[in-house]
């Protein structure tokens, strides 16, 4: 039997008290949460939305360096990759390359989708 995921869950027992929020300033909210987290947001132009204090600290690059740009190759999000992990060298600031594994997930609203990832360092 498959196990539905926490957040489905979650959802379905929930929606008429999650239905009371505006869906960006729920998304605002969420965002905060996970900010010393390893999070970005890009949208299907593979521009930087959303740049966590967790990817500063990661990466070394500042978020004001980062957002309204195009991401680095090695942060680009594509479609094809929903729920893919990779393990990946990003950039950091200083220019050297440090492995991380990357998770991606796709958010669909109204035809439009928003990727987002996370990142987390590999033991060495």
């Amino acid at each position: 039997m498959k196990q539905d995921k926490q957040s489905a869950v979650f959802f379905r027992h929930h929606s008429a008290w999650l239905a009371q929020f505006d869906g960006a300033t729920l998304l605002f909210k969420m965002l905060d949460l996970c900010d010393t987290e390893p999070v970005y947001l890009v949208d299907k132009d593979q521009q930087v939305l959303y740049w966590s204090l967790g990817m500063e600290k990661l990466s070394g690059l500042p978020k004001d360096e980062v957002i309204g740009k195009v991401c680095l190759p090695e942060y680009a999000i594509t479609e094809g990759s929903d729920n893919e992990e990779q393990r990946v060298k990003i950039s950091l600031a200083d220019g050297d390359k440090v492995e991380v594994k990357k998770m991606f997930k796709f958010y669909m609203a109204r035809k439009a989708f928003l990727p987002a990832a996370w990142v987390c360092l590999l033991p060495p």
